[in-house]
């Protein structure tokens, strides 16, 4: 029990002036005197009670010693003070590993390096004091080393894991970090947050911000860059910029295998940029000169770079690929010539050219096709003996099944009526079409499918079927665009477009991916492999995802149904936003912490009240019982 006024014990005094009362008070004297009888019978009545009297008084004064007792404790207002645990001073500490924590400071130590040092410095000096520590560490995945709430014993482990972490090449996972620390938080809402980091932050939300940036850093970067294609030549856009420094940087722009054939040569342009503000310029790279050696209607790839002592490297240099153009060869080969595809096929052609792709066709009217050197082939009405096995293969309304195609048709009888197509199963073929609308009135029952896929129907039999295997890549359409409205619907070109992109895939979207990224793959042949930094990785199941974790060139390698190997690269760069050393954000994400249960004293106030209640009831039924 403890007391909030101890002074109110000094109303204990009162005990001594209560018993000095009692000491002081007259009593009553025996005397011998003449008595009537009545008096006598009186006297001896009252000598009865009389013991009876002796104790009501001791229990009166009993009752009125306690009753200021109870006074006297209640002006000492007492109390039980509420057990709660002893907390332990505690830190959680979170490593910012983002990309910029890699500037290089005076000492050629990283600020991660710098980060790193102080972390385990600290962790040295407050475990030897007592304390606890939690370390997590803000990477593109967030990580807690070790455990939570680590004590002095932890210390060598907890070293040894400090010195094998490492910065990533992408932005930090600062949130996911957070929500760790939320997570110790639960058990000591008291526990101080610190982030080591060399980004400021205006609003800190509570949490300990150590900088571990130096005065004096600054980074010229490229930040992104692009190649466009204007009357078939190449140009180059390039984002730069200048953080912590205004001045002058010299960019350079270097252009790999221009042209065709074995007449490849290199192009090399340069600018004068003007950096100031931390604002990002674009400059533009345009081949234009008088004798045509500077146009670029092809490249390998160009090498945008510039050459400054700054205090990051990871973003002075920047590759870019996709500027070798590639033939896609068509053979339409028909007995009857037909203007529909001839359209689809231009419109195809002026697609893909925007994606630096050449589709050459080739028409062959009343000769006999060709079984090779192309990639997809398209026979109608007239079918060949054996099909092509080095490209897809579009077989349409034939007059006869080639020899590897294991489909059963009924050819002497058509199935002749007004009918609307159908959907078959959901297939990336027929995406975006609306079969119902399509009309037909001829074609060819198949009567058995060779495990072909069902795409569309008509009048309930399969009219549209493909197969796609390593060495077969095969489509058919039992009618003919004569006998329909397929060719002049939407529908048609949809089709077509669908075939190329599922028989032909890009490998992937674009030529240029931030770190972290997830890359889609996708194939032409049974298997690619990927080889850059930090992975080397064989897919032989399509499409596939491709994480980077790491900057710099990647090289995909495939073979072919036509039995040649595509080699592809790409590159992968820093975040943008990494590249601004000097960064300034608005505030750290603010910590959500659950108040642990607060524990309330419990107050003896009302007890010893409702003490001296009950004592001043009991005085005052001795003193009432006095009077009879």
């Amino acid at each position: 029990m403890s007391l909030l006024t101890p002074l109110g014990f000094l109303g204990l005094a009162s005990i001594a002036v209560l018993i000095i009362i009692y000491i002081i008070k007259p009593n009553y004297q025996q005397k011998v005197i003449s008595s009537t009888y009545v008096w006598k019978l009186s006297l001896k009545y009252k000598r009865k009670r009389l013991p009876i009297n002796k104790f009501r008084n001791i229990l009166l004064f009993i009752c009125q010693l306690l009753i200021l007792a109870a006074c006297a404790f209640i002006l000492a207002q007492p109390f039980i003070a509420a057990q709660s645990e002893e907390q332990r001073s505690e830190k959680i500490v979170i490593i910012d590993a983002s990309a910029s924590m890699l500037s290089m400071r005076t000492d050629d130590k990283s600020r991660f390096d710098h980060a790193v040092s102080q972390v385990e410095e600290l962790a040295e000096n407050f475990l030897s004091d007592g304390g606890v520590i939690t370390v997590i560490v803000a990477g593109s995945e967030p990580t807690m080393l070790l455990t939570p709430r680590l004590k002095a014993d932890s210390l060598p482990a907890l070293k040894a894991e400090l010195g094998k972490i490492s910065c990533s090449y992408g932005a930090g996972s600062i949130d996911g970090a957070m929500e760790l620390a939320e997570g110790v938080l639960l058990d000591n809402p008291e526990a101080e947050v610190m982030f080591y980091t060399g980004t400021q932050y205006i609003d800190k939300n509570g949490i300990t911000v150590v900088d571990v940036s130096e005065a004096g850093e600054w980074n010229a970067a490229i930040l992104d860059c692009k190649a466009e294609i204007n009357d078939n030549m190449y140009s180059f856009s390039v984002d730069v910029a200048c953080y912590g420094r205004d001045t002058y940087i010299m960019l350079y722009c270097d252009v790999f295998g221009v042209g065709f054939g074995d007449d490849k040569r290199t192009v090399s342009m340069s600018a004068y940029v003007k950096c100031d503000g931390d604002k990002t310029q674009t400059v533009e790279f345009v081949s234009n000169d008088e004798d045509g050696m500077g146009s670029i209607p092809s490249y390998e790839y160009a090498y945008i770079h510039i050459d400054e002592n700054d205090s990051f490297s990871q973003d002075n240099g920047f590759y870019l690929y996709g500027g070798v153009r590639e033939e896609i060869r068509i053979q339409y080969c028909s007995t009857k010539n037909n203007a529909f595809f001839e359209a689809v096929l231009m419109q195809l052609r002026e697609f893909y050219k925007k994606n630096a792709v050449d589709i050459t066709v080739k028409e062959i009217m009343d000769g006999k096709p060709e079984l090779e050197g192309f990639d997809f082939y398209i026979f109608e009405h007239t079918m060949p003996e054996t099909i092509p096995e080095d490209g897809v293969v579009l077989l349409v309304n034939p007059d006869r099944m080639p020899e590897q195609v294991d489909i059963e048709i009924e050819f002497d009888d058509p199935v002749t009526g007004e009918f609307s197509l159908d959907l078959g199963l959901q297939h990336p073929l027929n995406a975006y079409m609306h079969p119902e609308r399509i009309n037909v009135t001829k074609y060819l029952r198949v009567l058995a499918d060779g495990g072909f896929e069902h795409i569309m129907y008509c009048g309930g039999d399969p009219v549209f079927l493909v197969k796609n295997e390593e060495n077969f890549k095969v489509g058919l359409l039992s009618f003919s665009l004569n006998n329909a409205t397929f060719a002049i619907k939407n529908d048609f070109p949809t089709m077509m477009l669908n075939m190329f992109k599922y028989f032909m895939p890009s490998t992937f979207t674009g030529h240029v991916f931030e770190v972290d990224d997830e890359i889609a793959l996708n194939a032409r042949g049974a298997a690619l492999t990927v080889d850059g930094p930090g992975v080397t990785e064989e897919y032989t199941q399509f499409p596939s995802k491709l994480s980077v974790s790491k900057p710099g060139i990647y090289t995909v390698k495939q073979t072919l149904i036509s039995e040649k190997e595509k080699v592809e690269n790409f590159y992968v760069k820093i975040p943008a936003a990494q590249s601004n050393i000097k960064r300034n954000e608005d505030s750290l994400a603010n910590l959500y912490i659950v108040p642990k249960e607060q524990v309330i004293d419990e107050d003896l106030l009302i007890y010893f009240a409702a003490a001296l209640v009950a004592l001043l009831f009991l005085e005052w039924l001795l003193q009432s019982r006095e009077q009879f």
